[in-house]
């Protein structure tokens, strides 16, 4: 079997796997186990300081499950679109309105393999696969433009997705999305470019024999954003919230102690590194 980017989903549901079954987990995903499999463990285990990086991607899941719950409530939202959803299970282990429609679009190997490991389960709302190569954006713009015409306000999420397109893949989403009516919120997730560099330099060589390369980090992802007409209306650091969480990354301790010392500068650009947004349609 030809491995591809879908490979990243596996590596990010053993994540979640792990979580589970801690005495404190900060979320339940019952369904991370069976998903990620020895895949996900395969993964894991060829990844450089893979198991050590993995609070970040807890603690992103975590801030996620609460930015959509809580814009479902608080803004009316009818459809949620999962871009590049992976092994996702939210539909199955999160509280969502029943009258809510929920679809997921991602390549097809993806979404045939979580069909059927998930097939004896019953999402909390309804959900709908679809099986696309979200890199042609003729197929994704035409697809998001039927959306317009069935819903009155969708939320977007793109968990993990935008760091492996090229700026002006980012920039044609921005488009796509715009130009949706019924388009009106986007959760999405951001690395700082020092962050990316780190990442780019640990991982890629593995990433690139699944073409899956880190690429994209803006400068000032509110900047960014405002550009395309999406303005940020929720800002969540993930550094900020692994405190709070107690899911902190390995070695915080040693310079955290000196955070009464930084100056204002330091500490936006630590809560800055990797960051979650809400965005709204301008």
């Amino acid at each position: 079997m030809k491995k591809n980017i879908s490979e990243t989903a596996y590596w990010v549901a053993i994540y979640r796997a792990i979580e589970n079954i801690k005495p404190d987990a900060i979320f339940h995903d019952p369904f991370a186990s069976l998903l990620a499999g020895n895949r996900g463990k395969k993964m894991l285990q060829k990844m450089p300081h893979a198991l050590s990086s993995g609070w970040s991607m807890i603690v992103r899941t975590y801030i996620i499950d609460n930015i959509i719950s809580a814009s479902i409530k608080e803004y009316s939202i009818d459809v949620v679109i999962n871009i590049g959803s992976g092994l996702d299970t939210r539909p199955f282990r999160l509280e969502i309105p029943k009258n809510i429609c929920w679809i997921e679009i991602d390549l097809p190997d993806i979404i045939s393999y979580k069909k059927e490991k998930l097939k004896k389960y019953k999402p909390s709302c309804h959900l709908d696969y679809i099986s696309m190569d979200i890199s042609d954006g003729a197929k994704l713009k035409t697809f998001i433009e039927k959306i317009g015409n069935n819903f009155e306000c969708a939320i977007i999420l793109t968990e993990g997705l935008l760091v492996y397109l090229t700026e002006n893949e980012v920039i044609s989403l921005t488009k796509i999305l715009y130009n949706c009516p019924s388009v009106k919120y986007w959760v999405l997730d951001i690395l700082s470019k020092d962050i990316l560099k780190k990442l780019q330099n640990l991982w890629n060589d593995k990433l690139s024999l699944i073409d899956a390369t880190m690429k994209f980090a803006p400068k000032n992802p509110k900047d960014f954003f405002n550009r395309y007409c999406w303005k940020n209306i929720k800002f969540y650091s993930i550094l900020d919230e692994a405190k709070k969480l107690n899911r902190d990354m390995p070695g915080a301790a040693k310079w955290r102690r000196y955070e009464k010392y930084m100056t204002n500068e330091q500490i936006e650009y630590l809560r800055n590194l990797a960051c979650v947004l809400l965005l709204e349609k301008i």
